[in-house]
């Protein structure tokens, strides 16, 4: 196909052939960078903290390698240092922050802490955590972790706000302020 003949004016096959040879140069389309995740420092394993006192000796049997709803696992979960870390600070009940990357285990620092405190602190009736997750397919995938661990009877929902409400709560609260 033939080019209209304003475009070569415009340096339009010129700018063609200039990105054709970076991109055979791969200046602006470099090979992906393909990388796994770091190796974390080990933190003991679930039973271990059990063992030290750290957990409920029910948490042993609740956070297993498992392959199914069904299976009742195996062994004990490996933990992370950040995850072991996170879950002493938990037993001080002072906040924490925990920061480390995809994949690295985070949900575990706060869902072993909040099935630990149900466990040893059963207050019916009480509300021992609330867990806000800022994307629905997170809260969505988060549900399935929490849906396996029905075994404790932790009472638990799962609401989901739609883009409408919170514009339409954001509205009402700029009316009333």
């Amino acid at each position: 196909m033939r080019s209209p003949p304003h475009w070569s004016r415009c340096g339009i096959e010129e700018s063609r052939e200039h990105l054709r040879e970076q991109r055979s140069r791969k200046v602006r389309w470099p090979d992906p960078y393909v990388s796994l995740n770091p190796g974390f420092e080990g933190g003991g394993t679930i039973k271990e903290l059990v063992d030290a006192g750290l957990l409920d000796e029910e948490c042993e049997r609740l956070f297993r390698v498992k392959t199914g709803p069904e299976d009742p696992g195996e062994h004990s979960i490996s933990l992370h240092r950040h995850q072991r870390e996170a879950i002493e600070a938990a037993r001080t009940g002072r906040s924490y922050v925990v920061t480390t990357g995809t994949g690295s285990g985070k949900s575990l620092t706060y869902l072993i802490p909040i099935v630990n405190a149900v466990l040893t602190e059963p207050a019916r009736g009480r509300i021992k955590a609330i867990v806000v997750y800022p994307m629905n397919a997170l809260a969505n995938s988060q549900w399935i972790v929490l849906d396996r661990l029905k075994a404790i009877k932790l009472p638990s929902g799962h609401y989901r706000v739609r883009r409408s409400e919170v514009d339409r709560i954001l509205r009402d609260q700029d009316d009333d302020g």
